[in-house]
């Protein structure tokens, strides 16, 4: 049988196995026990696995394959069990799994691993919760890292300008990566690139390819759809890329930056800002303000900040929509579109809670992967059960509509909304945020570079004593008496509407700063390093 007819073979296979799985999750006895043995299982296979030489190539990319779909199973089922079972499950199996998979070389594994409890990982609200959660696993992961590197060295060289920069990610769609997407046409000196193993495209809209294309980047798969880190470092060799960023949260990071991509290594942050340092860690970047300073300290550490830019699909002019009549309804909507992660922390509940009670013609809609059993018994306990919408995950246009016909979003702490604020500036629809510079990424470092001088931006924001024309809310008490405000008060709402449009339209569409010059200074210090 040749090669291509077993491929296809294989993936036929491969698809029944994703089918099958999918119909015994509804049947609730295989469900419970599958949610209740699986992680056990995974750890108890590790532990026999004998070690594996140290390689430069996944020796079993047909069990790895396997090993993918496998993942969902557990993923799947990791996912549905309560906070507490799901850190109980995560620090008592999984990562123990983790672990021993890099310390035995089989990295592949153990980065796929990785999948199944990424939201154990992001369910941590603050950046020492983070990194207590990253210090599990990322020893071994970085050990695992360096032995392969010491057997396969990379190249570390940079050539000669310009430099080549190459952003990089294992599974890949436009939602969270809406802000690279929006730097692409102000890095050309640099000619950006993509690398990834896979790509996640919505039917009927643009295909993640196509926009990073549009915004300027060259795009690479590894062309096998497999999670093989051995393809992807060969890839970025061949291209080459002198400098790599990061772009996503940081548990995959510590194996490739360990191991070696480029000969500099960036990471760049737009969640939790981390205090991380480790080898070959070069830098660390994230988004921040509207082009007036160029650092500013977060978590302990001095951070170069990039102007934050946003890409928004199918949104292609440079002006806001225009401004339509606040709508007369009778109910007033509250909107928050974020992960479950992010929705999920107590005293933004809480929040959202009290102020249902306090205004009995709100209603808040949500959103997340699944109806999460968790909230729906959250708000049943405070008698809100008819008060709440879920919302299943939405597409681009789905979310478009939502937000568009919400009256106001409440953006969730301490882990904001990001680029979702700007959809929503983009639509005029308010957003109200719990200001926390360690945390909030977005409005609140428009509203932190205007107090710090930027005319433009002081003039939108602050009035003639210098201060704020939204209301700062810094406590979860004053986030509550923030949204009372602006459901009783329309001229408020009003405010909030044009101020966030007019802070997006100069900050993320006609940004006058030079973005591409802050970059290639960050570049060409960071070039300079060692020497």
């Amino acid at each position: 049988m040749s090669q291509p007819i077993l491929i296809r073979k294989i993936r036929t296979l491969l698809r029944l196995l994703r089918k099958l799985v999918s119909y015994t999750f509804r049947n609730k006895a295989f469900y419970t026990f599958a949610k209740n043995h699986i992680p056990r299982w995974t750890l108890a296979i590790v532990r026999i696995l004998p070690n594996q030489k140290v390689r430069n190539s996944e020796p079993f990319p047909l069990l790895i394959r396997i090993y993918q779909s496998y993942i969902f199973i557990i993923r799947h089922a990791f996912n549905q069990q309560t906070s507490a079972a799901r850190q109980q499950i995560a620090e008592n199996y999984i990562i123990p799994a983790i672990c021993l998979l890099y310390d035995k070389n089989y990295v592949n594994f153990a980065q796929l691993t990785l999948l199944s409890i990424e939201e154990y990982f992001l369910s941590h609200k603050t950046d020492a919760d983070f990194e207590a959660a990253l210090a599990r696993f990322s020893p071994a992961a970085i050990a695992a890292g360096l032995r392969h590197r010491q057997a396969f060295p990379l190249k570390t060289t940079l050539r000669a300008s310009p430099l080549r920069l190459a952003f990089v990610g294992h599974f890949l769609a436009i939602s969270g990566y809406e802000v690279v997407l929006g730097l692409g046409k102000h890095l050309q000196t640099f000619q950006p690139a993509m690398h990834a193993m896979r790509q996640f495209n919505v039917p009927n809209e643009e295909t993640t390819a196509d926009a990073f294309t549009r915004n300027g980047f060259s795009f690479h798969l590894t062309g096998n759809d497999l999670y093989d880190v051995f393809t992807l470092r060969r890839q970025l060799e061949k291209t080459p890329a002198d400098i790599v960023l990061w772009a996503l949260p940081p548990m995959h990071m510590f194996f490739f930056f360990a191991f070696g991509l480029a000969p500099r290594q960036v990471w760049f942050s737009n969640y939790l800002r981390s205090n991380l340092a480790f080898p070959h860690l070069d830098d660390v970047l994230t988004p921040g303000g509207a082009g007036t300073i160029s650092h500013k300290s977060y978590n302990r550490r001095q951070w170069s900040i990039l102007p934050q830019t946003t890409y928004i699909n199918g949104i292609t002019d440079t002006s806001p929509t225009p401004f339509q009549p606040l709508s007369e309804s009778k109910n007033f909507t509250l909107f928050t579109p974020a992960r479950l992660e992010k929705l999920k922390q107590p005293e933004f509940l809480e929040s959202v809670a009290t102020i249902l009670k306090n205004h009995p013609h709100a209603v808040f809609k949500w959103t997340g992967y699944y109806k999460d059993q968790e909230v729906i018994d959250f708000f049943a306990a405070r008698g809100l059960s008819g008060r709440h919408v879920y919302l299943p995950w939405l597409n681009h246009d789905g979310l478009m509509r939502e937000i568009k016909d919400s009256d106001l979003l409440l953006a969730c702490f301490p882990l904001s909304l990001g680029t979702v604020e700007m959809i929503a500036a983009h639509l005029h629809v308010p957003v109200l945020s719990l200001y926390d510079e360690e945390f909030n990424l977005y409005w609140r470092d428009i509203f932190w570079e205007a107090q710090q001088g930027n005319p433009y931006l002081r003039d939108i924001c602050l009035d003639e004593n210098g201060s704020s024309h939204i209301l700062i809310a810094k406590t979860p008490a004053e986030y509550v008496a923030a949204a009372d405000a602006l459901v009783s008060n329309k001229d408020l709402l009003e405010t909030y509407r044009r101020i966030y449009s007019e802070t997006y339209q100069y900050a993320y569409l006609n940004n006058p700063n030079d973005i591409g010059g802050m970059f290639a200074r960050f570049v060409e210090n960071m070039s300079h390093q060692g020497e």
